[in-house]
């Protein structure tokens, strides 16, 4: 039979505890950006970092949850007839060349 060492359960234990509070910091955020009305990013990147993720990194998964954020708004608005296309193609471009600035200069 094999013995496992200490330091393999702190390990073990370390892992599952940062599964932990990534969930839990997601449930948080989520709810306090929809209580709120600010976007999950702006939350929820100062605490990917406090965790140790390293800003590149950072930088996408904040990305990836404002993507699903904005579908949704954009959706709810759609639903409820309240979407105004008046000024819809500048701000898209807007939008994209902010992104990809701010994506350049974190690099």
């Amino acid at each position: 039979m094999r013995r496992v060492t200490l330091e393999a359960k702190i390990r073990y234990c370390e892992y599952y505890a940062n599964i932990l509070k990534f969930f839990i910091t997601g449930i948080l955020v989520g709810f306090i950006s929809s209580s709120v009305g600010i976007g999950g990013g702006v939350i929820i990147a100062p605490l990917l970092l406090d965790m140790g993720l390293k800003p590149y990194n950072t930088t996408h998964v904040t990305n990836f949850i404002v993507l699903f954020t904005s579908l949704s708004t954009v959706l709810q608005f759609y639903f409820q007839d309240s979407l105004v296309y008046d000024n819809t193609l500048v701000l898209i471009l807007l939008t994209f060349l902010a992104s990809l600035t701010g994506n350049l200069i974190i690099k």
